[in-house]
């Protein structure tokens, strides 16, 4: 049976332990007790929010998905210009997803109310990953101090590994770096291997994490043209 995208999350906090040893559960998994005042507002989705097909059904190339409301009973809600229906406490109304980027429009025929939000439909999004690591630089480091000894990056231990996950799985990998370590920073970087970089990015991808692991959080109280 298939699970939506937050009911696995509401699962997967609830199994979950930080540190000190209390339960994580994510707050948008909590259980909402009924709006009892004169809130109106969306639960699910809410703005921003990405849904693949876990998250509803796919019917004639679209995903239909609940949408969920919190209103006092007795309040007419319409969604997309269609009345939702009032179950448990919660309104509650299909829409249907065709584009990436959608519209959905809450109104309340009574007092006038309205209110939008965006979502996005994740087409192709469902049971695929890519592996991210954090904190990269000493390979690169590695890279330009043998430059003169390996033929390939693969030859680096870090990058030999890697190759041999996306070989075996297909594995697309995506790696931030700082800009600077200890004696070395990117400017200093060889250029003996752009055209291997460059013949492997469709799955070896390289982005900027941070000026360097030290000192830590260097952009706590920094400014915006830093």
């Amino acid at each position: 049976m298939k699970k939506s995208r937050r009911e696995f999350i509401k699962l997967t906090g609830i199994a979950g332990l930080s540190l000190n040893g209390s339960l994580l559960i994510p707050s948008r998994a909590q259980q909402l007790s009924p709006n009892s005042g004169n809130q109106i507002k969306f639960i699910s989705p809410v703005d921003g929010d990405m849904l693949c097909e876990y998250d509803g059904n796919i019917s004639e190339g679209s995903l239909i998905t609940d949408v969920i409301i919190s209103a006092p009973e007795g309040s007419i809600i319409k969604v997309n210009g269609l009345k939702a229906n009032y179950i448990e406490g919660r309104y509650k109304a299909e829409v249907r997803l065709k584009n990436y980027e959608n519209i959905i429009e809450l109104t309340e025929d009574k007092n006038g109310y309205k209110e939008n939000i965006k979502v996005f439909r994740l087409k192709g999004f469902s049971n695929k990953y890519r592996l991210s690591l954090d904190d990269n630089i000493w390979f690169l480091k590695d890279l330009s101090v043998n430059s003169h000894k390996y033929k390939s990056i693969f030859e680096n231990p870090y990058l030999g590994f890697l190759k041999q996950v996306h070989g075996t799985y297909g594995t697309k990998i995506h790696l931030n770096i700082y800009y600077e370590t200890e004696g070395f920073n990117i400017s200093q970087l060889t250029d003996k291997y752009k055209s291997e970089w460059k013949a492997n990015s469709d799955w070896l991808r390289l982005s900027f994490h941070a000026l360097a692991n030290d000192p830590d959080m260097p952009y706590k109280n920094a400014g915006y043209e830093k």
